[in-house]
């Protein structure tokens, strides 16, 4: 959320540094000017060196250099210039200057403004010159990479870059926890069936009635507390009731009574004290509160809402965990529905600045490739870009390459990233508005805004004025 406020100031930025460019008017009628710069006029040279943004820790940066050294053996007269950047806002700061790396990495959340802004240059002039075929990558992480050059809407159109991963998550079980509830009798046989089921996902009752049992509150000395889990993502719950935040034009659902339901069924798990309470509700600007993720890796929490990617965290702290599918939710007509989540991940573009686009499209081309994706994945830390990859070995059964991460557990995250949804960060050209109603939500869950009515009233015209101004094409 913080990156994400940070992001609409620099876009908002980008958007007056690149009002000049080689715009095109929109065809179809509407007032979109696209500022963008056509790559097919900034190849370059076909050899010499090209600039490449990475970050990451110790571990991280070993694999880009391997990574690197792969790409230079099979591309000669080509040298990569590493830039490390582990920071965004520096490279918010270098694409307003010009100096920002040839290739880049590009949050999904902050695409939609960068492509708008003409932050970007688009890659499908080249994908279209040699019919590169991008029918292996994930089709949720294409879509989220593309953008409209003349309706001015992301989505759809051209495709501005290629997936370094599908960030997708899942629960995280620790078995520790578990077992013990079952020995002292908390759990039932039918109860312990049902926590270490891999395959048939629970319902959302039975998730709650599953972490409630599994919650050891102590009043006195909260730090004795166990959760059984943490707040559950709501999207889920509420995609698998069929119904969604916004309604179909793109304004705040503030009439669904599923999203009532939903909602408060997370408010209630976080109420201490209350009949559902078996959840922490930790604020990111509290300097006492244990963070979320530490109570689980220290034994606090038992059940863990938490993305693919903290696999390697997982692993150093020495946890025996597993994973289980998300759970479905039950419709009124008695039906159940599917186990969906959300996805997210970074993708390599090419920054407006550059004048490499041969060698940036090459280098680009080789991150993504099945090659690339085996390196990167000695991480352990996500499902790969392409979905052809994830029957190998390597990636199918991650404790051949020393990971916790089960061949069971790593199976859900490929059954989830096959039904997952954008994340509504990553839905429209600004994630602005789930900034806001995620700020107003935290205090619904803290209690400082008491009913779901209360809520949308006053989060709504935030909400549905941020989508007119980010994206008023979906409304013309």
């Amino acid at each position: 959320m913080k990156n994400q406020k940070k992001l609409a100031v620099v876009c908002a930025a980008l958007v007056l540094s690149l009002s000049v460019g080689c715009g095109k008017p929109g065809t179809d009628g509407k007032d979109f000017i696209y500022k963008g710069l056509e790559i097919t006029e900034h190849l370059g040279p076909s050899t010499g060196t090209v600039s490449f943004m990475v970050g990451g820790g110790t571990t991280e940066l070993r694999l880009w250099d391997k990574l690197i050294a792969a790409f230079e053996a099979e591309n000669e007269g080509i040298k990569v210039e590493k830039v490390t950047i582990n920071d965004f806002d520096i490279l918010y700061t270098q694409l307003l200057s010009g100096s920002a790396p040839d290739v880049i990495q590009i949050e999904s959340t902050a695409f939609g403004n960068w492509a708008k802004s003409g932050a970007l240059q688009s890659l499908q002039p080249l994908i279209e010159r040699e019919q590169y075929d991008t029918s292996d990558y994930w089709e949720q992480v294409i879509s989220m990479f593309s953008f409209d050059t003349e309706k001015g809407i992301r989505n759809s159109g051209d495709l501005f870059a290629l997936p370094k991963d599908m960030g997708v998550y899942g629960i995280f079980v620790n078995r520790k926890l578990v077992e013990a509830a079952k020995t002292d009798g908390r759990l039932s046989a039918a109860d312990y069936a049902l926590v270490t089921d891999q395959e048939n996902p629970m319902t959302f009752d039975q998730y709650l009635d599953i972490a409630k049992k599994l919650t050891v509150y102590d009043a006195v000395n909260t730090v004795n507390t166990v959760y059984g889990t943490n707040r559950v993502y709501w999207e889920s719950y509420l995609w698998s009731l069929g119904d969604d935040i916004l309604t179909s034009d793109y304004q705040l659902n503030e009439a669904s009574e599923n999203f009532r339901k939903v909602l408060e069924y997370s408010k209630n798990m976080v109420t201490t004290g209350g009949e559902d309470f078996c959840a922490p509700y930790t604020s990111a600007s509290s300097s006492t509160s244990q963070d979320e993720m530490s109570m689980f890796t220290t034994g606090r929490i038992a059940m863990y809402w938490s993305g693919r990617w903290m696999v390697p965290s997982y692993d150093a702290a020495a946890m025996d965990y597993y994973c289980i599918p998300l759970p479905v939710a039950e419709k009124s007509d008695g039906s159940k529905g599917s186990s969906v989540g959300w996805c997210s991940t970074v993708g390599y573009g090419v920054s407006r600045n550059s004048e490499k686009g041969e060698m940036a499209w090459k280098l680009i081309k080789f991150l993504t490739s099945a090659e690339g994706y085996r390196i990167m994945n000695e991480l352990n830390y996500n499902v790969p870009g392409r979905k052809s990859l994830i029957t190998e070995t390597a990636f199918a059964d991650p404790t051949t390459n020393n990971s916790r991460l089960d061949a069971k557990s790593a199976g859900i995250f490929f059954k989830t990233a096959e039904n997952a949804r954008s994340n509504n960060g990553a839905r429209l050209s600004s994630s602005n508005w789930i900034t806001a109603f995620e700020d107003k939500l935290g205090l619904y869950f803290t209690g400082e805004i008491d009913t779901f009515d209360q809520l949308m009233k006053s989060v709504k015209n935030q909400v549905n004025a941020s989508i007119k101004k980010s994206d008023p094409q979906l409304f013309e």
